[in-house]
């Protein structure tokens, strides 16, 4: 290992992955930047999958098991306690990350100190389809009142390990949970370029536990408001009214709450925060009003808050 560079832990849980796991992990050993320690644990899995690791020869690559499965909360709180570099990015069994991911998002964490968790845009495997978030710190935690903004095995923490641990009651929305608890320690990004290949397939969370995952979305929303009203300086009832409660309120209340909104266009945050509700507002979703009335709405939204 090079010593100017910095070591890298990357970390990857498994559980029954056998069919895409070697794609997964030759994409981290064959990775442009060299300087990392590969930290997977087998989590129970009753298929080939610590065979498959066990196929792999290099020093770089450290595999535990966990005799039953644990669950990828607990698994991944594990990896983090057992990491031991400057910067902890994360990997999923049946992803592949493109060789310059590494190299890229450590350059961009050299450049910018302020940053404590950096993700990328993805490709969608097997199309030509890319997915992204916003790239500005003010962009992605206005838009963490909606839901997540980084994609969780794109990402890398440049923050003490002691701040990087998952809640077993969040368990199937986990990273967004952290995400907001992270938020007030420094800034996020996204890099606009895919440095992932994301794979989606049956037996993803998402496509079991959606109705889960609402659930503890909306708990997390509530919780965020607070963060989010401390960062932006707007009212935490006014977050909640625009946010979960659109349809509840009358037209004519909601123009009032937004344009009262511009008043705080000097903060970074309430104008981003204003972006994306007026972004739902103009693109007519879930507000049940007048059409007239909507018509005005959009137009006084998109000159006060989408310039």
């Amino acid at each position: 290992m090079t010593r100017d560079r910095p070591l890298v832990s990357v970390l990857m849980p498994c559980f029954n992955a056998e069919k895409y796991l070697s794609e997964a992990v030759k994409s981290i050993l064959n990775q442009s930047y060299q300087d990392i320690e590969f930290l997977v644990c087998d989590d129970g899995s009753t298929d080939t999958s610590i065979e498959v690791l066990q196929s792999f020869s290099d020093s770089r690559l450290r595999i535990t098991r966990n005799p039953e499965n644990r669950g990828i909360v607990d698994t991944l709180n594990q990896l983090v306690g057992s990491s031991k570099g400057r910067y902890i990015a994360r990997m999923d069994a049946d992803d592949i990350s493109e060789t310059n991911r590494i190299e890229l998002q450590v350059a961009f964490l050299e450049d910018h100190p302020e940053v404590v968790v950096v993700g990328t845009a993805v490709t969608i495997l097997g199309t030509e389809t890319v997915l992204a978030w916003p790239p500005t710190d003010e962009g992605i935690k206005s838009g963490l009142l909606f839901g997540s903004q980084l994609a969780h095995p794109t990402v890398m923490f440049a923050t003490d390990k002691k701040n990087i641990y998952y809640r077993r009651e969040f368990e199937w929305a986990e990273d967004y949970e952290l995400w907001t608890r992270l938020a007030v320690l420094g800034s996020f990004a996204n890099i606009d370029t895919p440095l992932l290949k994301y794979r989606r397939h049956g037996n993803q969370v998402t496509a079991k536990k959606q109705k889960v995952q609402a659930t503890l979305t909306q708990k997390i929303q509530l919780a965020y408001q607070e963060t989010f009203s401390m960062l932006s300086g707007v009212p935490e009832t006014m977050i909640n009214n625009l946010v979960l409660h659109p349809s509840a309120q009358s037209a004519e209340s909601l123009l009032h709450e937004m344009l009262t909104i511009s008043l705080y266009s000097d903060n970074c945050f309430a104008k981003e925060f204003m972006r994306s509700v007026s972004s739902s507002v103009t693109k007519g979703l879930d507000w049940k009003v007048n059409t007239s009335i909507l018509g005005q709405l959009q137009k006084k939204a998109k000159k006060i808050f989408c310039r």
